[in-house]
């Protein structure tokens, strides 16, 4: 078969205008898909990236495009942003559980209150004794020490109880941390299986890239 000269350079603008649509097509796409995912925890925005696809030599010097080609849909992601979030992050984490805890250590000591705490109460105790030690035989002296001994016990007793469930609610929520760690790592660990094998046969692994950064994020609130 004879090909008309003119003909060949018909269906290069043929395909050129075939790839230009299939680019445009796979944009939307990406588009559309961005915009149903704001909303999503972590979502990274994507962005399709084009290149040439092919050129044909004609004559002697001259080339003529085939068209282009999506070579990357890449997320716009900062990797050094990451790393500072998930170094500052961890310290945040680790400095409001101690604020936290302090708060709780606060209420069970009751030293912000303005009656009851125990440090009026210990110097009551303090007080009743002495008053006792220089005035043992006095009846009132000896009545106002019991009643304040059995306040300073009730008072001791309440905190040490109270210090006990806060010790047992921290240990129930270190469990818990260990436990969300390794639910954590397991999945990092499936991820990184799973994007190589996905971007081996030629898919996009962007939302699995998503999901492992959300686990390495949460991760970093609970390890260094």
């Amino acid at each position: 078969n004879i090909v008309e000269p003119g003909e060949g350079l018909m269906n290069r603008g043929f395909y050129s205008a075939v790839s230009g649509l299939n680019n445009a097509r796979s944009g939307l796409a990406v588009t559309g898909h961005n915009m149903s995912n704001v909303g999503t925890t972590g979502y990274v925005r994507q962005q399709s990236l084009q290149h040439d696809f092919l050129y044909q030599g004609v004559g002697n010097n001259l080339q003529v495009g085939l068209g282009s080609d999506i070579s990357k849909i890449r997320q716009i992601r900062d990797i050094y942003l990451d790393m500072s979030y998930r170094s500052e992050v961890g310290r945040a984490t680790f400095h409001a559980t101690i604020y936290q805890t302090g708060n709780e250590l606060e209420n069970i000591y009751g030293e912000l209150q303005s009656q009851y705490s125990t440090q009026t109460i210990m110097q009551d105790m303090w007080d009743a004794s002495n008053e006792l030690v220089t005035h043992p035989s006095g009846s009132e002296t000896r009545s106002n020490f019991i009643s304040t001994a059995v306040s300073y016990i009730t008072k001791m007793n309440n905190v040490y109880e109270r210090m006990v469930k806060e010790q047992n609610n921290l240990n129930d929520s270190i469990k818990e941390a260990v436990t969300r760690v390794n639910q954590l790592t397991t999945r990092i660990n499936e991820l990184n299986s799973i994007i190589p094998y996905q971007e081996s046969s030629g898919q996009s692994a962007n939302d699995y890239r998503d999901e492992r950064n959300n686990c390495i994020d949460e991760l970093s609130q609970l390890l260094k």
